[in-house]
């Protein structure tokens, strides 16, 4: 099949590029089937992952001046009691230990929000932090959601290369303006 001139033949499913297309332009509730547990929160799972073992440090407490011997074994706790979640739940999925899920339902939502509220309440580094980290999590869980699925990073991405060029646009007009004045 020969594409019209100027044109590229369609080779493939052109679905992934299409896609593309409504995701880089911040409106992938576009695409048929759209589903927040296999597209918006497995696309944010780096980010959850992060955030998830970076409140591994809620078992520490630096606040009561505990000895370093006592931080130590809280944080060697907490990152078994993470490890240990992420391995339970996978193994209750049905998938090896330690293997990246292909969708994030409730049950990972849910760990991601109870499991770090756990330490601060083991190590009693404060009892109110508990409830503080639940309500943080499940906020955290709406801001990811918006982020992800309006593509907010690839449409600030995108404003900043549209200012870039208009700015440069705007000092180009700025140059002639004065050209044309001073000479």
């Amino acid at each position: 099949m020969t594409a019209p001139p100027g044109r590229q033949a369609v080779t493939g499913d052109p679905l992934p590029d299409v896609e593309r297309w409504f995701i880089r332009r911040g409106v992938p509730h576009f695409i048929a089937d759209y589903s927040a547990s296999r597209d918006v929160f497995t696309r944010a799972l780096p980010v959850l992952v992060f955030l998830f073992f970076a409140q591994v440090l809620n078992g520490v407490n630096l606040e009561d001046e505990w000895p370093v011997w006592l931080n130590l074994v809280a944080l060697a706790a907490s990152t078994a009691l993470f490890l240990g979640a992420w391995a339970a739940l996978n193994k209750a999925q049905g998938r090896p230990a330690f293997r990246r899920p292909q969708s994030i339902g409730v049950p990972e939502l849910a760990v991601f929000v109870v499991v770090p509220a756990i330490p601060p309440l083991a190590f009693g580094v404060h009892e109110g932090e508990a409830l503080s980290v639940l309500l943080g999590n499940v906020i955290l869980l709406g801001l990811v959601y918006v982020f992800t699925s309006y593509a907010v990073g690839k449409l600030i991405g995108w404003g900043f290369r549209q200012l870039w060029r208009q700015l440069g646009d705007v000092l180009a007009l700025v140059v002639r303006a004065f050209r044309s004045c001073c000479s």
